[in-house]
């Protein structure tokens, strides 16, 4: 990843809704000293994932707050009306760890 090559006393810290998308990053950028693979959670909850994993300061936050089109087109995440599922618009899979839908809502 071109930014651990750039700053080689950093550490990035992988954290997404999208179990999908952590793994993503697993396989695409091998495990080393920059990079750390931490779970799946949201970035809302940083401040406990970070007392959880030891971390007690951070010198910044780089967030990709934004959608894969695989995530928008995949069955099952209730994000596409090609079809015919309930409306759910969740990054979650797991729907028992989800308070509610977007059909909850409507």
């Amino acid at each position: 990843m071109a930014i651990c090559s750039r700053y080689s006393d950093i550490t990035l810290i992988s954290i997404d809704t999208d179990s999908d998308a952590v793994d993503s990053v697993r396989n695409s950028y091998p495990k080393d000293k920059c990079i750390h693979y931490l779970q799946v959670g949201n970035i809302i909850t940083i401040d406990t994932i970070l007392k959880k994993n030891n971390i007690n300061k951070v010198h910044g936050i780089l967030a990709d707050l934004g959608l894969r089109t695989e995530q928008i087109l995949e069955s099952k995440r209730g994000f596409t009306f090609q079809y015919d599922e309930p409306l759910l618009m969740t990054m979650s899979k797991d729907l028992d760890n989800v308070p509610f839908t977007a059909e909850d809502i409507v």
